[in-house]
């Protein structure tokens, strides 16, 4: 802990995915809740070519637009919790500028940074379909750390009742997501999809595929081709009504 302070400094340094950072918010309402350990939003906007680009990992700041972020500067914080390639480099960085004094706390998928780099989070909290590697600062988790409030729960069931209510059943969702490593979204993976769909069907059920911001152009009209119109889909890239 900092010196004379009854807390840790903490900083969420976060970048401008919503998802990524709402699971940092998690852990970061918990430590509130439980320990009365508040934290400091660090928001980092990036350069055009990193928006979508990936920058090589390392404890650098060329990535992101110094003038558009927030500031970093010191007092250093004691603790960071973030998530991402890009607002990790950031973090590395930080830690750095205090002389190693710094924690950092990672959330998600660690691929890419199995390097010497990989030593310097303190913790890194993945969840298992990222297949994350037995390393000591690694905590496995079931499922990754998204939290959605009663209320809002509350307000999709009023809404999305009489649409979802005459579907035939089961109703199945699948969820799709993008090739990221070792996961691609190849011939077989599309052929997997398929037979499941085509499985949902057979039972007299509503298979309702909804895309993501990942998933590659034509793949989910691939995945519908052929199939009935009882099949009910979202398409990020091309969305018609709500999601």
């Amino acid at each position: 802990m900092t010196p004379s302070e009854a807390s840790p400094r903490i900083w969420r340094v976060l970048g401008d995915k919503k998802g990524d950072n709402s699971q940092v918010d998690v852990i970061a309402e918990a430590l509130e809740q439980t320990r009365g350990w508040t934290s400091e939003l660090r928001h980092l906007e990036m350069l055009p070519e990193y928006v979508k680009g990936k920058p090589r990992v390392a404890p650098t700041l060329h990535h992101i637009d110094r003038a558009r972020s927030d500031p970093l500067e010191p007092p250093w914080p004691d603790l960071i919790l973030t998530r991402g390639r890009r607002p990790s480099n950031v973090a590395l960085w930080i830690k750095r500028q205090s002389g190693g004094r710094t924690r950092i706390v990672l959330l998600g998928k660690p691929a890419g940074w199995l390097s010497h780099y990989m030593s310097q989070f303190d913790l890194v909290i993945t969840s298992s379909e990222t297949l994350p590697p037995p390393f000591d600062n690694v905590m496995q988790i079931d499922l990754p750390l998204m939290q959605i409030g009663a209320d809002r729960l509350e307000a999709g069931r009023v809404e999305w009742q009489d649409t979802l209510a005459p579907l035939p059943r089961p109703l199945v969702a699948f969820l799709i997501g993008g090739p990221t490593s070792p996961y691609v979204y190849n011939a077989e993976a599309e052929t997997r999809l398929r037979t499941r769909i085509a499985q949902v069907l057979a039972r007299g059920g509503t298979p309702y595929l909804v895309g993501s911001r990942r998933t590659p152009p034509g793949f989910l009209d691939r995945l519908q081709d052929g199939f009935p119109d009882t099949l009910r889909v979202f398409d990020w890239a091309r969305p018609e009504g709500e999601n």
